[in-house]
């Protein structure tokens, strides 16, 4: 299907195409879903192989159908999905404990893991829930080129992508190690650095292979654009982060011996995400808040956070949602199961072929978070500006687009749908760095600041007195407020 070019630069924007992070550190966006199940779905794997229509043959998983990509799949090495190994003994390391629901599996049908760590003193009942970031695929194409970690330009050549298989895989089958670490080190909010005052708080990490933005609960079939190949991919964001829950719910322990207690025995819990996580944790936001009752919860998204209507031209309104519409229907018609959505929103926007609101990044943020929650986005994040620029905008008026959005959360309590059921307004955090990525950067997060009259602050001193009651919003540019980048 060919489609307009302003259309495809929206889906771009969106996250319906799979597409790298621009910066110091990875990340990226996707649409939502809903759980109802389309008509006329195909069955789900948990049921069997998903088949072909036409002969009944099953048809090949992704990496049943692609494999090595005939040796030249991209090698991860030894610090996979913007991971970095870490040694027994390593200060602060994450510890791999490897989900056994059986719907909990990435994109190729390996298991999904978290990586967590045990808090420390005062703060051991305080939890840090993350979901990790990355990007997305919805088509044959981009699945696989994230798959094989390159594509062919028009001449032929590799060109090399930003992901590869580990991205999509707990167990890839190729390069060094070709399987996930045991260890990794901590880093962003999880980061065991004195100046994180997180670093005490039991920290959880999801591992991101499902490539949906956390919000699957099924198999998709994709067919390539010549009708000659095709593979199915599990999306299951949501069911892993279900899984996830479960077990921490029950306690864990890790084959090194690591052990976490109940999560039920939690004081607070603090579920977040970056990027493609942070689409994910907004998602998610109200349902986690309910199945962790009476646990306080509160929610803090890193990026991803695309301007709201009232600040956009009134054909950029419309082209944006003709894209939200297209990549709908798209997951609609790919999935076996249509993605999840929270519950209140979908109660309200109606039928299934419009709940496309209550999967976007965009209307869903604005008006169906209930849960409180916390915003940390850069003015200038440049993962998404060549999108903007090639929608007609200057750098100063994208700049200005995000500025004037962010100003729009203090008021979500009143213009919000589900503002009355919000118990305190949200806060934010808008530096000017050119930062994407906060959360899983240690560097961004204690170093990337905003000076106020009352000294400096950065996201992390932020995000901590935000949880420990005080409301606000510091927005480079707004007032006499300006960035301080990369401080040490």
């Amino acid at each position: 299907m060919h489609l307009p070019r302003p259309l495809v630069i929206l889906l771009a924007l969106l996250g319906l195409a799979c597409r790298g992070p621009v910066g110091r550190d990875a990340g990226g966006a996707a649409d939502g879903g809903s759980a109802e199940p389309p008509d006329g779905g195909a069955p789900d794997r948990d049921g069997g192989p998903l088949l072909d229509a036409a002969t009944g043959v099953a048809l090949p998983t992704i990496a049943e159908a692609l494999g090595d990509c005939d040796g030249l799949a991209t090698d991860p090495g030894p610090s996979p999905n913007q991971l970095r190994a870490a040694t027994p003994g390593t200060a602060g390391a994450l510890h791999q404990y490897v989900l056994d629901a059986p719907e909990a599996r990435c994109n190729d049908g390996s298991p999904a893991v978290m990586y967590v760590r045990p808090g420390t003193g005062a703060d051991a009942r305080r939890w840090v829930v993350h979901l990790q970031g990355g990007g997305a695929c919805a088509t044959y194409e981009d699945c696989a080129t994230r798959w094989c970690g390159y594509s062919r330009d028009e001449a032929g050549r590799v060109v090399r992508g930003y992901y590869d298989g580990s991205k999509m895989s707990s167990a890839w089958g190729w390069g060094t190690p070709g399987q996930l670490p045991a260890l990794v080190d901590a880093s962003g909010i999880h980061s065991s650095d004195a100046r994180n005052p997180f670093r005490d708080w039991t920290q959880v990490y999801f591992y991101y292979c499902s490539s949906d933005a956390w919000s699957g609960q099924g198999v998709a079939t994709y067919v390539s654009e010549d009708g000659a190949s095709s593979f199915t991919v599990e999306r299951r964001g949501h069911q892993i982060l279900e899984a996830g829950l479960a077990a921490l719910r029950a306690g864990i322990t890790t084959a090194d011996g690591t052990r976490l207690s109940s999560l039920t025995d939690a004081e607070l819990v603090l579920f977040n995400g970056t990027s493609a996580g942070s689409v994910g944790a907004r998602t998610n936001a109200d349902w986690v808040s309910e199945q962790l009752a009476p646990v306080p919860v509160l929610a803090a998204f890193d990026a991803a956070i695309d301007p709201n209507d009232d600040v956009l031209p009134a054909d950029g309104v419309a082209l944006r949602e003709e894209a939200m519409r297209f990549g709908w229907a798209r997951r609609l018609a790919a999935e076996s199961v249509a993605p999840f959505v929270d519950e209140s929103c979908a109660a309200r926007e109606g039928p299934r072929d419009e709940l496309f609101r209550c999967g976007s990044a965009v209307y869903f943020t604005y008006d169906h978070i209930t849960t409180p929650f916390f915003v940390r986005q850069d003015v200038i994040d440049p993962n998404p500006l060549d999108t903007y620029l090639a929608l007609g905008l200057t750098v100063a008026q994208y700049e200005g687009l995000h500025r004037a959005s962010l100003q729009t959360f203090a008021t979500l309590p009143e213009d919000a749908v589900e503002g009355p059921a919000m118990t305190r307004p949200p806060s934010v955090f808008g530096p000017r760095c050119g930062q994407h990525v906060g959360f899983e950067s240690t560097r961004v997060f204690l170093g990337d600041a905003i000076e106020t009259p009352m000294g400096r602050v950065s996201a992390a001193a932020a995000l901590h007195a935000w949880v420990d009651g005080a409301d606000g919003h510091l927005i480079d540019g707004v007032g006499a407020l300006s960035s301080t980048c990369d401080a040490p």
